[in-house]
């Protein structure tokens, strides 16, 4: 008699039990949807936010002037210092320094020349500025730096830019001429030349 007594307490337990989740179940549903829903609006917001800075900044970085230096050089070992703007905006005030300072065919430090001793005033989005100043086969020489740094600062509307390249021209110290270039030649005349007017000179 007590077996069963205790048996249909059970029973009627767990029918109550049964009861209170069927009622409180939908509610309990529907709140951790709407949570989720608030999580995954709050997760779309942060993305959307996301991408709209990334393609702000995208937009901004197009707009913006690049000035880079490299040293290309030609089918006649003539190597070229150049500045390049190829961003969308002209840079202006552009300062060029250099460590160690290269040097020209002539020996002079290509620092001091009159086109890096002063800023440059303005390079319009697309221009270059090319400069002839060595010759590959000379970096074999001790003398002459085959390794420097090139920072270039700019301004453009109210904003300062400074990009510095490492610029390697060891690779050209093995370059042989099949004849002498035109750059050779002058260089050799303007040897020539000096060494005649030191000559009459001493005289």
């Amino acid at each position: 008699m007590l077996a069963s007594w205790v048996v249909g307490a059970g029973l009627l337990a767990l029918v109550v039990g049964l009861a209170i989740i069927a009622v409180t179940l939908p509610a309990q549903i529907a709140a951790y949807s709407g949570l989720l829903s608030t999580l995954f609006a709050a997760v779309s917001a942060v993305g959307a936010w996301q991408a709209l800075r990334e393609a702000n900044q995208e937009r901004r970085e197009r707009r913006r002037p690049v000035v880079q230096a490299d040293c290309p050089i030609s089918s006649s070992s003539e190597v070229f210092f150049r500045l390049t703007n190829s961003g969308g905006s002209a840079a202006e005030n552009i300062t060029v320094t250099f460590h160690p300072s290269p040097i020209d065919f002539d020996g002079r430090q290509l620092a001091e020349i009159s086109l890096f001793r002063s800023p440059i005033p303005l390079l319009t989005p697309g221009q270059e500025i090319k400069h002839l100043f060595q010759l590959g086969f000379n970096f074999a020489k001790p003398d002459i730096p085959s390794v420097f740094d090139v920072r270039v600062a700019y301004r453009s509307k109210g904003t300062e830019y400074a990009e510095t390249t490492r610029i390697d021209l060891s690779v050209y110290r093995d370059l042989v001429l099949p004849r002498p270039t035109i750059a050779e030649s002058l260089a050799d005349i303007s040897q020539t030349l000096k060494k005649v007017k030191d000559a009459l000179g001493t005289r």
